[in-house]
């Protein structure tokens, strides 16, 4: 009678340990399948308008680009738009307008998702005699910060 009583002891240990571990292993699928869909969705919206500009809102660029960004890439994009796309917008009277053909996560936790965007971008300047139009690929990594997702990188491929 102790045997069998051990027996189902263990067997209930078993079964609850299996049981917690197969609802913790669920819960984080959950978690992170949440994360993909969320991230890529919020890609898709802040890539065009970070990489879209006209020189005649290039001014309020920065501000409206904060609040997309996270991390060091923040700085880096504040940082390239004063030293470089502001002077040459501004002085090419350019306006580019970009446009997702197509995106896929292509690698994902609960805090970080990795993004593949391809883009078709539409630009059109002073002396230009027609829109010029040109695609291009590129790695958006994602970062959950403040209940959000913000642009943490973008990579050209």
């Amino acid at each position: 009678m102790k045997r069998t009583i051990a027996l189902l002891t263990v067997l209930v240990v078993v079964a609850a340990s299996t049981t917690i571990f197969l609802f913790l292993k669920t819960r984080g699928a959950d978690a992170t399948e949440t994360a993909r869909t969320e991230a890529l969705a919020a890609a898709q919206s802040a890539v065009p308008e970070l990489l879209s500009y006209d020189f005649k809102e290039i001014a309020e660029a920065p501000n409206r680009a904060a609040p997309l960004l996270t991390g060091s890439f923040k700085d880096e994009y504040e940082g390239l738009l004063r030293d470089s796309i502001i002077p040459a917008a501004t002085k090419g009277q350019l306006v580019t307008r970009t446009q997702v053909a197509t995106a896929s996560v292509i690698s994902a936790t609960e805090s970080e998702v990795k993004v593949l965007m391809f883009l078709n971008q539409v630009s059109s300047g002073k002396g230009a005699a027609a829109p010029i139009a040109t695609g291009s690929r590129v790695r958006v990594t994602m970062k959950h910060d403040d209940e959000t997702w913000r642009v943490a990188g973008i990579d050209p491929l």
